[in-house]
């Protein structure tokens, strides 16, 4: 299972080549079609190996409400509160607030942030994903069912067709 397979068609790789610029594992029928690399001998460890950190989970996306504006406006008229003395308080223009107050400027997150805790309103709300988030097994799952031959992974072969030059 440790033999490698040539990326364009499959087969056991015997080296790399540079393929339409791209580098990529080749059998001897494919090496024709790029230039082989000569490979060097990888460099022995030193030192101690220290374990991969582990993935951070991605922070979801968030995307400004719709009247955000009126949201704005309102808080802070609540508040009692003018333009230059809330901008004073955040560390924002009065202008950029006025002009976020007209929709005309849509709010950094950074400014959304410190809007959201000086005012305690919501400006930002995670985004609906239109899809769920597909697994790395699933992904591997999906690419085996599309593999013609079934032996391993997807190669260039099974997504294009090979066009043959006829001389």
């Amino acid at each position: 299972m440790g033999e490698t397979e040539c990326d364009i068609c499959g087969r056991p790789a015997v080296g790399e080549a540079i393929v339409e610029g791209a580098r990529m594992m080749v059998c001897i029928r494919c090496a024709g079609h790029g230039r082989m690399i000569a490979r060097k001998p990888a460099p022995a460890p030193k030192g101690r190996a220290f374990a991969a950190p582990a993935p951070k989970k991605a922070a979801p996306e968030l995307e400004l409400v719709e009247d955000y504006a009126a949201v704005i406006r309102n808080a802070r008229e609540a508040k009692g509160l003018s333009l230059e003395q809330l901008g004073q308080q955040l560390g924002i223009r009065a202008q950029e607030l006025q002009h976020m107050e007209e929709q005309k400027l849509r709010p950094p997150e950074k400014d959304c942030r410190k809007l959201e805790a000086f005012l305690k309103i919501k400006l930002l709300v995670p985004t609906e994903a239109a899809e769920p988030e597909q697994t790395p097994e699933d992904l591997a799952k999906k690419l085996k069912d599309m593999r013609g031959s079934g032996r391993g992974g997807v190669t260039i072969a099974d997504m294009v067709e090979i066009k043959v030059k006829k001389s």
